[in-house]
């Protein structure tokens, strides 16, 4: 007889050797196999898993012992408090990237009436469908060159309630139209593309969403270059970057927008993750 309370010790053995949270690790594959919260599962230790809870928790224990990152296995993970779909068309949501919607969030409160913002490179949504989740005044248009991410985003919007806020447009960078933004959030690739395939995250992540040109700087010196025509005269553009490249893109924001006030911002680490340019 197999229990949650037998087979979580196991699945924390079998993850220890690839994860520093292999008991937490451990309770959330078999939170999302039984279909239950983590609470849940800890609360009844005397419950017994079907056959087909156990085929599955070794399908998983297979995909995650060959490298595979967890939130591909499990098909979904949290950002910002909200729960994401995910696949290998879209990159891993990460915490560093949630000092981006704070901020843009703490920017929105101060505009009560209804604005329209711009996600460039959306991926899976987390941005965009964060920002319209707790800003209900907030029109965002999210855009990327990817249209199997584009649908991951969609599902994603319906799922949180905000698809009347959110609208999706397959794009390479800015999408085609004449409207001013008041608010710019864009989260590009900035891996120099000679580093790519030294790093594990390139054999799981799509590579078109991390591939940042020879210098890293490529898309976002390109967007930087040309986003300024689609920004309100009192906007804000944010920009997620590698923490070595804040710098430079800095000099890159002050040719583009030689008016605005430009600010490196740090992440909860202490590192330099984000540039804001408010106009």
């Amino acid at each position: 007889m197999i229990t949650t309370s037998t087979i979580l010790p196991q699945i924390s053995q079998r993850l220890s050797p690839f994860s520093d949270t292999a008991s937490l690790d451990a309770q959330v594959v078999l939170a999302q196999v039984l279909d239950k919260p983590r609470s849940w599962v800890l609360a009844h230790p005397e419950t017994e898993l079907s056959p087909y809870h156990a085929k599955k928790v070794a399908d998983y224990l297979a995909r995650l012992e060959e490298g595979e990152p967890l939130p591909y296995v499990l098909g979904n993970w949290e950002f910002f408090g909200l729960t994401f779909n995910l696949n290998h068309s879209t990159l891993i949501p990460r915490p560093e990237t949630e000092i981006l919607v704070e901020h843009a969030l703490s920017w929105i409160t101060r505009k009560p009436t209804r604005i329209w913002g711009a996600d460039v490179g959306t991926g899976s949504g987390c941005i965009a469908v964060a920002l319209a989740s707790h800003a209900p005044h907030l029109n965002i248009i999210a855009s990327d060159i990817s249209l199997p991410a584009l649908r991951v985003a969609q599902k994603n919007a319906r799922k949180h309630n905000v698809e009347a806020q959110v609208h999706f447009v397959q794009s390479d960078l800015m999408p085609k139209t004449t409207r001013s933004f008041e608010l710019i959030c864009a989260n590009l690739p900035y891996i120099p593309k000679h580093r790519l395939d030294t790093l594990q995250v390139s054999k799981w992540e799509p590579k078109s969403a991390l591939n940042g040109g020879a210098n890293g700087l490529e898309i976002i010196q390109r967007f930087i270059k040309n986003i300024p025509i689609h920004m309100a005269s009192n906007g804000l553009l944010l920009l997620e970057v590698d923490t070595s490249q804040a710098k430079t893109v800095c000099a890159l924001a002050h040719k583009s927008f030689p008016q605005a006030k430009v600010q490196i911002l740090l992440d909860l680490a202490g590192h330099k993750r984000l540039i804001s340019i408010e106009q």
